[in-house]
């Protein structure tokens, strides 16, 4: 299930600070590590992905901007996820 990044204000502590640029970092990480998986991916799921995740569009708006009918970019969308999580489990 996907989420997006809500950015939140906080007050933070002298010693919180670099508690904060750690999570900064492994988010980084993170960030790249998926980029990375993404690259491997099919183009036409990674077009998917990209679309539905990464630009933050609903179905409708993949399967416009896209130009393909709704079952296709669902099938895809499914697929490309088993994959991604194919190739996090196989490291």
């Amino acid at each position: 299930h996907y989420r997006r990044w809500k950015a939140t204000s906080l007050e933070l502590e002298p010693d919180a600070a670099a508690v904060t640029s750690d999570a900064g970092n492994e988010r980084q990480v993170t960030r790249l590590t998926l980029e990375s998986l993404l690259e491997r991916l099919p183009e036409h799921h990674r077009d998917v992905l990209q679309a539905r995740f990464l630009d933050g569009l609903s179905m409708a708006e993949t399967v416009q901007r896209l130009g393909m009918v709704r079952p296709t970019v669902s099938t895809r969308q499914h697929r490309a996820l088993a994959r991604l999580r194919e190739m996090l489990e196989a490291g």
